[in-house]
């Protein structure tokens, strides 16, 4: 199996200095529940947060800013990590990509972060995306069509 990607995730990561700082759990959470919400219609729920509008960050800054980090073991950290991955990976396949049209999806996404370590970050941590970012999404689209029947 290639492992590039994982190698370009890695990069990014150490290259953006997400490395060198102190493990945040409720930074890292947000960035999952924002990712999360991106696909969904959360108009409801923005509603109930009176933040009207908001996106799939603000939103998710708002949930996880009602919470605090629990006392979790390192080993726990790893498992929900783990199981992220485990979860995403499933989704991947679920919509009818093989092991190595996923792969080449994570190479795609891996390589789009890349040319984010140009800008910086936000004041949460989060990497910021240059003017002249090129969304992954159309490459990606490319391998949606190929898989058969859609």
């Amino acid at each position: 199996m290639n492992l590039n990607a994982i190698h370009d995730i890695y990069k990014f990561n150490k290259d953006a200095g997400l490395l060198n700082s102190t493990y945040d759990a409720l930074l890292e959470k947000s960035m999952i529940v924002e990712e999360a919400l991106e696909p969904l219609d959360f108009t409801e729920l923005a509603n109930v947060f009176d933040i009207p509008g908001a996106s799939p960050k603000t939103m998710a800054r708002r949930i996880i800013g009602l919470t605090k980090p629990a006392d979790v073991q390192p080993v726990d950290r790893l498992d929900s990590a783990i199981d992220q991955l485990v979860l995403s990976f499933g989704e991947c396949f679920k919509q009818g990509l093989s092991v190595t049209e996923t792969m080449n999806a994570l190479q795609i996404v891996a390589t789009a972060n890349l040319t984010k370590l140009s800008v910086g970050t936000d004041k949460q941590g989060k990497q910021m995306k240059p003017t002249n970012f090129i969304p992954p999404e159309e490459q990606l689209q490319v391998i949606l069509n190929n898989i058969k029947g859609n």
